[in-house]
This record gives structure tokens, sequence and C-alpha cells, in this order.
């Protein structure tokens, strides 16, 4: 989560805020139904993605290397749908890279008690930073 924020507060100057900003409201994402869409994405949204990323992937790969590079590069790619529009390709490729790092910990943090409870709290940790962030664009840009 600290990771998460110190990156943006970082790069804040690098990062389109008002431009993010109306893309969150024009996709109804506004301060009213952020509580609702944060608890979702806090809950629900990273149960779904920890089942299938670090649950269903790593097992179609079995126990060689490709387990620990293919489902976290998934995991990246993934998400630049997500913030694509947002950020310039130098910042682009940075959060991908940081998400396939974070996926690669999640799976590795999976592997010895063979769950997906671990990856799933350091998700939500994960998920919290970037909410957070939401608020103070939301409610405080």
């Amino acid at each position: 989560m600290s990771l998460i924020i110190g990156a943006f507060l970082l790069l804040q100057s690098l990062i389109d805020i008002a431009s993010l900003r109306d893309d969150l409201l024009l996709s109804g994402i506004t301060p009213s139904s952020f509580p609702i869409i944060a608890l979702y994405i806090l809950i629900g949204n990273s149960i779904i993605e920890e089942f299938f990323f670090r649950g269903l992937l790593p097992d179609l790969f079995g126990r060689g290397a490709m387990r620990f590079i293919l489902p976290p590069f998934f995991f990246a790619i993934y998400h630049i749908a997500i913030f694509l529009p947002w950020f310039t390709l130098p910042i682009l490729l940075l959060a991908v890279g940081g998400l396939w790092t974070g996926g690669l910990i999640f799976q590795l943090a999976n592997e010895k008690p063979h769950t997906i409870l671990p990856s799933w709290i350091i998700h939500m940790f994960a998920d919290l930073g970037i909410l957070l962030i939401g608020v103070y664009i939301l409610y405080f840009y």
C-alpha cells in the first residue's frame, strides 16, 4: 500500500489527474457511488482476481518457471485496460512492471501455504492504496 501511494506521490506531476478524475466521473464513479464501488473492489474483485490469477492459472503451468512468469504477466496485462488512457507510455510501462512484480509477490506468498489467502490479503492492501488515491482524486482534487 505504501509503495503504491509513494509511487503516486513521486510521479504525480507526470499524471494528468484532472483528466483521470473526468474519466472516473464519466464512467459513473462519482463521490456518491465511490464507497460502494470501493467496497466491491476491495473485497469482491480482489478475491475473484486472486482465484483466477493465483488459484487457477498457476496450476495450468505446473511446477516449472512459467508458473511464476506467465500468471503475473497476464495479471499485469489484464490491468492495462483499466488505466491505459490515463498514463503516458513510460508511466504505463512502469505500472505494468509494478503489476508484474506485485503478481509475482502474490504468487510467491501462496506457494508454501497452498492457498490464495495470503495473496488476497496483500491484494486488498494494494487495492486500499489505490482506493485512497481515488479518495484524494474524487474528494480533494
